[in-house]
């Protein structure tokens, strides 16, 4: 995916994250989701997503104004490009998949707070972490087709096969 694009995005959904747990976090108490839910930890998933998209925004902020962007982008794109980067994406975006999972339909209780924001929330953070885990596990397969046979990706790619 082109690094303008992912970075675009990135901001994008980061801040809406960050809206929504702010307003979330203002609106409802750690005691509020207890008193539904005494085994639930959808707060603190809440607080957790709050001060990772506050992270990756100031972050993004400081590249973007202090830094040089295009050296930026042009990192992210050769960091990207390499196996190890996708794995790791892979596996981030698994454990966040089992964390959010776990609280929507593991925690007992959990159905005690289905119509609430902070159920709402988490359900679009379980989309989100299910959709970057899909990207990524594509991006993984392809890369490691690219490294490992080239020749295959160049008979894949061939227009004057078909």
């Amino acid at each position: 995916m082109n690094a303008k694009l992912t970075f675009a995005i990135s901001i994008i959904l980061n801040i809406i994250s960050l809206l929504w747990t702010s307003i979330l976090l203002e609106t409802t108490s750690l005691k509020d989701v207890h008193d539904k839910c005494n085994n639930s930890n959808m707060y603190i998933v809440c607080v957790f997503a709050f001060v990772l998209s506050l992270c990756v925004l100031l972050y993004s902020a400081y590249v973007t104004l202090l830094g040089d962007i295009n050296t930026y982008l042009e990192a992210i794109d050769e960091t990207n490009n390499t196996i190890f980067s996708k794995l790791f994406a892979i596996v981030l975006s698994a454990g966040f998949i089992f964390w959010y999972a776990y609280e929507l339909y593991i925690v007992s209780c959990a159905d005690d707070l289905k119509g609430t924001n902070i159920y709402t929330f988490l359900m679009y953070l379980l989309i989100l972490s299910s959709i970057s885990f899909c990207i990524s596990l594509i991006e993984f397969v392809i890369l490691c087709c690219k490294k490992c046979c080239p020749n295959c990706v160049e008979l894949c790619t061939d227009s004057s096969i078909v």
